[in-house]
């Protein structure tokens, strides 16, 4: 569905707006809010996995530090 000011094209048929009864134009409301959220649960998504990445290779570089830091002490106290 796209919109262009009074026109409406649906599946690539064109409908004016004015034609369209209170309830379509309510209808075409609520899906155009849809797309707009849809589109910024995307964005949070891929925000969040980056972030889930990010901290997965902290945590990883933290646990290897510990590693090492732990077998430089065992390996003084041989």
């Amino acid at each position: 569905m796209t919109e262009k000011s009074n026109v409406v094209y649906i599946d690539n048929k064109e409908y004016k707006a004015d034609d369209l009864s209170q309830e379509q134009k309510y209808f075409i409301e609520q899906l155009t809010e849809c797309q707009a959220e849809a589109h910024n649960l995307k964005k949070a998504t891929d925000r969040i996995q980056i972030a889930q990445t990010h901290f997965m290779s902290l945590l990883k570089t933290s646990l290897s530090n510990d590693e090492t830091v732990e077998r430089m002490e065992n390996s003084r106290s041989s």
